[in-house]
């Protein structure tokens, strides 16, 4: 048996591994052209295409869904009955991706910041996860006047 070989960051493989050997995990999201939160944390990927721009099911097999991770038990056990906790960093598009306003951003910022916040409630939701048990946060300012549903995660930045 060879030694344990660290997976890549931000993989469905790294967050098991890390919720499973620790108090929580950190992990980014994009959302994708059709509207999918996938797993990812630089803004273009190894073969320079911008996520956003791109339909989940076509970026590179490195990057999976938020869907297919919380599809892992092994993961969201830890979430909702070992007490571990999540904090979901929303990446907004690069501003030369032609998404979500572009280097002014604005409304179209906000829009893609908020259907990012609706989309991980809703998935959360499925998985009935205490809202204890996860945080959403980003860097971009635009996530503070994002409207959060009634009893749904703290949105931070």
């Amino acid at each position: 048996m060879t030694g344990w070989e660290k997976p890549r960051e931000n993989t469905i493989e790294s967050l098991i591994h890390g919720i499973n050997f620790s108090d929580g995990v950190e992990f980014d999201l994009r959302l994708s052209e059709d509207e999918q939160l996938v797993l990812y944390h630089n803004s273009i990927t190894e073969d320079n295409r911008f996520p956003e721009c791109e339909l989940a099911d076509e970026l590179p097999d490195y990057i999976k869904t938020f869907e297919e991770l919380l599809s892992k038990r092994e993961f969201t056990r830890e979430l909702t009955e070992r007490g571990k906790f999540a904090c979901i960093e929303l990446k907004p598009p690069h501003p030369s991706s032609g998404k979500a306003g572009g280097w002014i951003g604005g409304r179209k910022r906000l829009e893609h910041m908020q259907k990012m916040v609706d989309l991980v409630h809703e998935s959360l939701g499925d998985i009935e996860i205490s809202t204890s048990s996860a945080v959403i946060y980003s860097f971009e300012k635009k996530i503070l006047q994002t409207k959060r549903k009634e009893g749904g995660l703290k949105v931070s930045r």
